[in-house]
């Protein structure tokens, strides 16, 4: 096999594996009736299965702690806010946009219980969605005069599973900084200067759990036993709609995402994380600088080329010297290639938080054999008409 690793015929054959991959993902792309596949396909990751069943046992998370907002109107938000404050947390993230005047008392006593404490962060929405591709905000009411704000904008839309996030975005000559990495920078400055140096547009979220992964109180709770909140000191504070394990009475469906958590990994049934829970994870991530790294789209196609390089040099040899074998040992190849390239992805992921793109290699390995009959077709045709010079003739 060494000796048909840098012939011509081997490097051309693995050029037409990567021409007829892009061309099935173009009519793929632009295909409407493919659509649903694509998308289908674009949606899932091997990683999810590392989420959604191997890392149900994470512990708890110890430094957040969430607080329901469920349906309390503004006057009570007010009150949950003076009561929290009395503890002493670090920050206070509240990620509800009051954008409207509502009652007038109401109002006035939940904006002197936002600016009762210096470290509170509120969010604001971004819309990039404009013809002219300026953006617009969706801020609180200015009623409510000058506080901490960060935007909030997870990577996808309502259908597709939330797997990275924006820490910083520039429009123009303006940057905005996130609601998750404004809080860290008031909780963390280290933390805060380690995700600035980072300098990426876009973070992965490594998951730690769902709310039960992290200490959450309900309103009532906040109310009639304030005792239990002397955790919170030095803490940070989310408060927003989330839902309970246990879908009790409370339970908040607003603001619902998929993640990769989600148990059903293919053909989402309901999503299954809310925002304020995503954030917490995204918080705890910063904190912890336990980040996801991602090979570079370069080097993910040079080891997909060198994979497919050696495959098609092997399967030429047989298809030279034993071309009744050549079936047989093309899906032994492909099967236990393709087994190995997983595993290494999995492992690598679970062991060192390095996310190894395993679509192009596998895809390469599988159509070596078909794209290998096409050129062993055509260039004995070459041959035969215009004496193209090919030793795969046998």
């Amino acid at each position: 096999m060494k000796k048909h690793l840098f012939k011509r015929d081997t490097f051309l054959a693995t050029v037409a594996v990567f021409l007829v991959i892009y061309v099935l993902e173009l009519v793929a792309v632009n295909w409407d009736i493919f659509n649903p596949f694509v998308q289908s396909f674009r949606d899932f990751e091997l990683t999810d299965l590392y989420f959604s069943k191997l890392n149900s046992k994470s512990t708890l998370d110890t430094n957040i702690i969430l607080v329901n907002a469920q349906n309390l109107s503004r006057k009570d938000l007010a009150m949950q806010l003076t009561i929290l404050n009395k503890y002493h947390p670090r920050v206070i993230g509240v990620d509800l946009i009051f954008k409207d005047k509502k009652d007038t008392y109401g109002d006035s006593v939940l904006s002197l219980a936002l600016h009762e404490y210096k470290n509170t962060v509120l969010p604001f929405l971004i819309n990039t969605n404009g013809k002219d591709g300026t953006p617009s905000f969706i801020r609180m009411n200015p009623s409510f005069g000058a506080l901490n704000s960060g935007y909030v904008d997870l990577c996808g839309d309502s259908v597709s599973t939330v797997r990275e996030f924006y820490p910083f975005r520039k429009f123009n000559e303006d940057s905005y900084i996130s609601f998750d990495a404004k809080i860290i920078e008031l909780y963390d400055l280290n933390a805060f200067h380690y995700l600035q140096k980072r300098n990426r547009l876009k973070e992965r979220i490594n998951y730690t759990g769902n709310v039960s992964n992290f200490i959450y109180f309900d309103p009532t709770e906040v109310i009639n036993h304030p005792e239990q909140l002397s955790i919170i000191k030095d803490k940070i504070v989310l408060l927003g709609y989330f839902n309970y394990p246990d879908y009790r009475k409370g339970s908040s469906f607003e603001d619902m995402h998929f993640t990769p958590l989600n148990h059903k990994i293919s053909g989402h049934s309901f999503p299954d994380m809310n925002g304020i829970t995503i954030h917490a994870n995204i918080i705890s991530m910063l904190l912890n600088k336990n980040y996801i790294n991602v090979m570079s789209g370069w080097l993910s196609f040079l080891i997909a080329f060198i994979l497919c390089l050696f495959n098609i040099a092997f399967l030429i040899h047989t298809l030279v010297h034993g071309p009744k074998w050549l079936h047989f040992f093309s899906k032994i190849t492909q099967l236990l290639v393709s087994i190995i390239i997983l595993l290494i992805v999995f492992y690598v992921f679970r062991l060192f938080h390095y996310r190894i793109e395993s679509t192009l290699p596998i895809t390469a390995i599988i159509l070596s054999v078909e794209v290998l009959y096409f050129y062993n077709g055509f260039v004995v045709w070459l041959n035969q008409r215009y004496h193209f010079n090919t030793y795969m003739i046998h």
